[in-house]
């Protein structure tokens, strides 16, 4: 084997071509998702429960209500321009927005009383909620929260 790679020169630079082809592919390949790394956009949201409390003049502290709370931190490198943030369910395959912030910035946040959710029980028995988010390219950002009924025995007072 050592002699016929030897005697055919050809073959050494057959291999060696492929090894330069392989590692130009890899360096292009680098230089295109470092080139992309100024324009990258991502968008995390959370969602989660507040318990407000609240003091007398005794002394003594009450519960003063609870709210489902869903923020948004942009963890890309992009500002991203949010024209809606808030509370979502699927409705006929499309996703129908439960209330409006128009913002943008780095974190933004927005709070669904208990109140406000219980007004909405005809509406969302049994259906699945999910953080949403839209911005002002079209770009769609979404997570399950979970079904609404669970959310509100976990905002119950």
């Amino acid at each position: 084997m050592i002699e016929w790679c030897n005697n055919n020169q050809g073959f050494i630079s057959a291999i060696l071509t492929l090894v330069a082809l392989l590692l130009s592919g890899i360096a292009i390949y680098v230089s295109i998702r470092t080139a992309r790394l100024p324009y990258k956009k991502k968008l995390l949201l959370q969602s989660s429960y507040k318990l407000f409390m609240a003091q007398t003049i005794y002394g003594s502290v009450k519960d003063a209500g609870s709210a489902l709370c869903i923020s948004a931190v942009n963890l890309g490198n992009r500002i991203v321009n949010l024209t809606y943030l808030g509370v979502g369910i699927i409705d006929n395959g499309k996703m129908r927005k439960l209330a409006l912030l128009n913002g943008s910035g780095d974190t933004t946040s927005v709070d669904f009383m208990f109140k406000q959710l219980l007004a909405l029980t005809d509406t969302l028995h049994g259906k699945v909620l999910y953080a949403y988010a839209h911005d002002s390219e079209g770009q769609e950002y979404k997570k399950k929260i979970g079904i609404y009924d669970d959310i509100l025995n976990a905002l119950k007072p």
